[in-house]
């Protein structure tokens, strides 16, 4: 499973007054990732590109949960991309009013103005839970996911805090009300939509450790969800948190 979405190669492509042959033909379309990637290996499994803007390498991974909750194969790549190769996008970004002024990120503070894009590539290697001494080798443990979609809100790019606290309600209803669940992605919305629901059968999560790598290493955008910082959430500070946060303690 690959997420994708932009392709600045394409515009590159496009200027660079190459002529067009078969190999652009397939490099510049976004299924061929996740199939070129089965050609490769030899995988014989579902091969599928997701393109849901930035969510896109998150939607990649709820999917891969999902087929291997299903028991239709062992184990998954899940992976996502973002390459800012193409001025022109990040400047459509900037007259859009989509970008931080300052070129930072400052997530769940006051401050914020928009964000900074960001490049990654990310792969994840998936497989089902591990028990006994395979499960020593397990690096993170997805506790629960969920997809849903705003629907109507104040502009096509706005988030729904209703709709972010139901999906993150579907998401949370698998995690243990015992555990201490963490997110390292959260926009002042999410983390309300995070207050919002506790445990099951009315019991209530002591604390929920909310971090923000969007602070650390900007937005990866369409390979958002696989990184992970190098420095704890606790590391980074929050001079004057978001009003939409209050009562809540950030971690």
């Amino acid at each position: 499973m690959v997420g994708m979405s932009h392709v600045d190669y394409t515009e590159l492509l496009r200027t660079s007054g190459d002529t067009p042959n078969a190999y652009v033909a397939v490099g510049q379309a976004l299924g061929v990732a996740s199939g070129r990637l089965a050609y490769f290996f030899g995988f014989n499994g579902q091969a599928v590109t997701y393109d849901t803007t930035c969510s896109s390498s998150l939607v990649a991974l709820h999917h891969t949960l999902v087929t291997l909750q299903e028991a239709t194969c062992d184990d998954a790549l899940c992976g996502g991309v973002n390459l800012t190769l193409a001025p022109r996008t990040t400047a459509m970004f900037a007259a859009g009013g989509l970008l931080a002024a300052d070129g930072r990120c400052k997530v769940l503070d006051r401050r914020a103005d928009g964000y900074t894009r960001a490049e990654a590539v990310v792969v994840l290697c998936v497989g089902a839970p591990a028990y006994g001494d395979d499960a020593e080798a397990t690096l993170v443990l997805a506790a629960g996911s969920a997809v849903n979609q705003d629907g109507r809100s104040s502009a096509l790019s706005a988030p729904s805090g209703l709709a972010q606290m139901l999906v993150i309600s579907a998401g949370m209803c698998f995690v243990c009300p015992d555990s201490f669940p963490r997110s390292e992605h959260a926009w002042p919305s999410r983390a309300r939509a995070f207050s919002w629901n506790g445990g099951e059968n009315g019991r209530v999560l002591t604390w929920l450790f909310v971090g923000a790598m969007g602070l650390v290493c900007s937005s990866d955008q369409l390979a958002a969800g696989g990184g992970r910082p190098r420095r704890r959430p606790g590391e980074i500070l929050f001079p004057n948190p978001s009003r939409l946060l209050t009562p809540m303690r950030i971690s």
